[in-house]
C-alpha cells in the first residue's frame, strides 16, 4: 500500500511539473509575441536589403515589403510562434506555399536578430510616428 501511494504521489508530481513547464513555455511565447508586435526595419549586413520592413501583428499575421532595385516585393501571410521559433507561411504567385522557419537570436524592445539556414537578419523596431 505504501509503495502504491508513493508511486501515485510521484506520478502526480511529474504530471504537475510537466504542466508547469508547458505553462511557463506558453507565458514565454506570449511575452515574445508581445515584443514582436510592430514594424521592424532590416539593417545593413544581411541578405535582406536594408530598409525592407516586416510588420508583425498579434493575430498571427505578417506583412513584408522588400525593395530590390526598382522592384517592390510584398508578402502577406501568417506566422506561428513556438518559444523562440517563428514559422512564417505565405502564398507564392503560383499558388504554392512558402514556409520559412526563423530562430530568434536576439529580441529586445528595439532590436531583433533572426536566423534561418540561409541568412541572419538584424532589424530595428520602427518608432511610432
Amino acid at each position: 500500500m505504501k509503495l502504491e501511494m508513493a508511486a501515485l504521489v510521484g506520478t502526480l508530481c511529474l504530471a504537475s511539473a510537466g504542466a508547469l513547464a508547458d505553462e511557463r513555455k506558453e507565458d514565454r511565447t506570449e511575452a515574445i509575441r508581445t515584443k514582436l508586435m510592430g514594424i521592424w526595419v532590416a539593417q545593413d549586413g544581411g541578405k535582406t536589403p536594408a530598409g525592407s520592413t516586416f510588420e508583425v501583428t498579434k493575430d498571427g499575421k505578417f506583412r513584408s515589403v522588400i525593395k530590390v532595385s526598382d522592384t517592390t516585393i510584398i508578402h502577406e501571410g501568417t506566422y506561428k510562434l513556438d518559444g523562440d521559433t517563428i514559422t512564417a507561411t505565405h502564398k507564392r504567385k503560383d499558388g504554392s506555399q512558402k514556409v520559412r522557419v526563423l530562430k530568434i537570436l536576439k529580441l529586445t524592445d528595439e532590436d531583433l536578430t533572426v536566423s534561418d539556414d540561409d541568412e541572419k537578419t538584424t532589424l530595428k523596431k520602427k518608432k511610432s510616428e
